[in-house]
């Protein structure tokens, strides 16, 4: 009937609940009033307060002033339908309506109106007494002002009469708690029977003897085998009962002479309140009491169900003097893998005749019990091993034991069994690939190895007809007397020659496997002399081939291997590089890397082919489309000795305006140098005179005065000599 976590009922509800609860407070406040003693201005009982609460807790929060409203209408009406004046009328329906607003306000304060705990039955108790004292305030003001009444004999009996009402009806509204108890019905029936009769015995007869607590013991009952509703309904029953009875002058309390009507009212009404709190407070404690023992045999039962329905094996044991071990609990996984050596205990708590674990011949138990004893001699208790079960299906069994002492100083040691025949055979199928492939891969390096060896040993021997041939042309280029046609014929021979060496020399150093100490290399010198080289080629393709502005700088590497990566990226520019095009020749250093570039002007690369020129064997479509003379082994051959020599190389082009080829060689020891001044005319490449050298290399050692060749350059990049 209250709203749940502050969500009210919906606006049909309020419809259907509110006008009755209404109407049931109109009927009761009149049957109140009539019931009251003759020259009372107040009623013995006034349960109309109790259903006031309920129609406020019908509705929800929004709603709840308007319902207030409602209910000191309707109250007034009744008072004055039974014969109040109407300004009493209306200050009776004033103090109903704040006192119902307080305890619905209050009992709602920490959302749904509930009566599940005693903290639960607690609040409600104080938040009814909060509202009758209100009710008690306002009611016994208007007495005193407007009926010409006492107020402190008028507010003690409004408290009693509004405050008990509160306290019988109100839980009625309260959600059943839901739990799984069986209740004996033949028990339940006879306390009915008896709550009846003694409360029929007790506050029916005219001169009953004053045993009003013989009905305590029977709500006691009542509060024990019912729900905390159908408790709510007898305590109704009960406060109706003993107040009509009591108001129809029967009972015991209706016969103390020695009591005024006020105070025979002011006992009953304690009475009842007296009874209805003790009573709603045991209800409460039962509730508790079952809800804790119902969570418990949840958790245990998903406790135990976990264990006995896990796929994991668990096998709980108890270890005594003299290495006995006797099983406290198992599960059906660990009796399979166990081979059914190991017995299952269905109930936990059957600890007092468990069976032992066998002592035969079971690989199984054996297996357990060497685990086991692993455990006892670990320093920290616990042990891992494996067993393989053997049969049509061959099972790989995992055991992890676990050895904690009880406080009794039995040992209680806890067995896992995992069942890794899965793992275990994917374990061996990678263990089986990575055999065949490092058989594969050995056999690929055997392979690759007389590949080698056979371009090794074919190049060498290619080597000496080779330059025998390119020998005996130039002896007759430059001794024979030969007609201009016959010279032509030489200059193929002596070309295709001399790339025949440069192919051999090529497949040479890339199979070669010599390790060649590195040396300290003058860079620029060194780039000098091989733009000097190429300065033939050049110069026969119509190409422009200088040095632009050069760093003097000196690096480790192996010098043939640094001359032939020079000489693959300068010719390469140049095979790319149409007449009329443009190769510069860069050389820069900072405090960690000197940087060697070749800038060309040719047709460039495509972007998505700079990823594959250091392939071996690898020629770009514009290659073999032009008809360019190669096999693919340049680019390969640089980068591998650029790696031989810890540096690196790589490509730059956007396919269309050139290609940038740029050589990184990271600086470990090196000695600079300034460039010389200026002088001469200007050539391709020649040398000069060193200038001043500075004191000291960057690492200390002391340098001397250099007088290699070294190559200068003007603003303009153009080398000088």
């Amino acid at each position: 009937m209250s709203d749940t976590d502050g969500v009210g009922p919906s606006a049909h509800d309020v419809a259907a609940r509110v006008p009755v609860l209404l109407g049931l407070a109109y009927l009761l406040g009149v049957a109140a009033v009539w019931l009251a003693s003759f020259g009372q201005s107040t009623a013995a009982w006034w349960p109309a307060s109790g259903a006031a609460v309920l129609a406020v807790l019908a509705a929800s929060r929004r709603w709840a002033w308007a319902v207030g409203l409602a209910i000191g209408l309707v109250t007034a009406a009744s008072n004055l339908v039974a014969g109040r004046p109407p300004d009493l009328s209306a200050a009776f329906g004033l103090t109903v309506a704040a006192e119902s607003l307080l305890v619905a306000a209050l009992v709602r304060r920490h959302g749904r109106f509930r009566m599940e705990s005693v903290r639960d039955v607690g609040a409600f108790l104080g938040a009814a007494g909060a509202g009758a004292l209100v009710g008690g305030v306002l009611g016994g003001l208007a007495v005193a002002l407007l009926a010409g009444g006492s107020f402190w004999a008028t507010a003690p009996a409004v408290v009693a009469s509004h405050g008990s009402a509160i306290v019988t009806i109100v839980p009625l509204a309260a959600p059943a708690v839901r739990t799984t108890a069986v209740r004996a019905r033949h028990g339940v029936v006879a306390q009915w029977v008896a709550l009846v009769g003694v409360v029929g015995l007790v506050f029916g007869l005219p001169s009953a003897p004053p045993l009003s607590f013989a009905a305590m013991p029977v709500l006691v009952w009542g509060a024990l085998v019912h729900s905390t509703r159908v408790v709510a309904v007898q305590l109704v029953g009960v406060a109706v009962a003993v107040t009509t009875l009591t108001a129809l002058g029967l009972g015991p309390f209706a016969g103390a002479e020695n009591l005024t009507d006020l105070q025979r009212n002011l006992v009953a009404q304690g009475f009842l309140v007296t009874y209805a709190a003790s009573i709603l407070l045991l209800s409460a404690t039962r509730n508790e009491q079952l809800l804790a023992v119902e969570e418990r045999a949840a958790r245990q039962q998903l406790l135990h169900g976990g264990i006995l329905d896990a796929q994991v094996g668990l096998v709980i044991m108890q270890e005594r003097a003299g290495g006995e071990l006797r099983v406290l609990q198992s599960n059906a996984r660990a009796v399979e893998l166990l081979g059914g050596a190991i017995p299952q205990v269905d109930d936990v708590g059957a600890l007092d005749a468990p069976p032992r674990v066998p002592d035969d011949g079971d690989e199984h138990v054996h297996a357990l019990r060497r685990a086991v004893r692993q455990a006892a001699l670990a320093p920290d208790g616990e042990s891992y091993s494996d067993y393989a079960t053997s049969g049509p299906d061959d099972r790989q069994v995992e055991v992890i034991v676990t050895r904690r002492v009880r406080p009794s100083g039995e040992w209680l040691v806890t067995a896992q069994l995992v069942d890794v025949t899965e793992r275990h055979r994917a374990d061996l199928a990678v263990r089986r690939a990575l055999s065949h492939e490092r058989r594969a891969a050995e056999r690929l390096r055997a392979v690759s190895r007389q590949k080698d060896d056979f371009v090794s040993a074919v190049s060498h021997e290619l080597r000496t007809p080779i330059t025998s041939i390119i020998g005996f042309v130039e002896l007759l280029e430059d001794e024979g007397d030969l007609a201009p046609g016959q010279r032509e014929h030489l200059a193929v021979v002596e070309r295709n020659a001399r790339r025949l060496s440069v192919l051999v020399e090529d497949l040479l150093a890339l199979g070669s496997r010599v390790d060649r100490t590195p040396v300290d290399v003058d860079v620029g010198a060194l780039v000098h002399r091989c733009v000097e080289d190429q300065l033939p080629a050049a110069q026969a393709r119509g190409v422009d081939l200088r040095t632009g502005r050069t760093d003097r700088v000196h690096v480790r590497f192996v010098v043939e291997d640094l001359e032939r990566i020079l000489a693959n990226l300068l010719g390469n520019a140049l095979k790319f590089t149409p007449a009329g095009g443009q190769v510069r020749v860069h050389v820069r250093a900072d405090e960690q890397d000197v940087r060697v570039r070749v800038v060309d002007t040719g047709t460039g690369v495509a972007p998505g082919e700079l990823a594959r020129v250091f392939d071996r064997f690898y020629r770009s479509p514009a290659a073999v489309e032009g008809s360019v003379p190669g096999v693919g082994l340049g680019l390969a051959l640089v980068r591998e000795l650029a790696v031989r020599n810890h540096a690196t190389v790589h490509l730059d082009s956007d396919g269309v305006s050139g290609t940038t080829a740029e050589l990184v060689v990271p600086l470990r020891a090196r000695r600079r140098f300034p460039a010389p001044a200026p002088a001469g005319d200007a050539v391709a490449g020649g040398p000069v005179a060193g200038g001043p050298v500075d004191d000291a290399s960057p690492d200390g050692d002391p340098v001397v005065a250099d007088a290699s060749p070294v190559l200068g350059a003007d603003d303009d990049g153009v080398v000088r000599r």
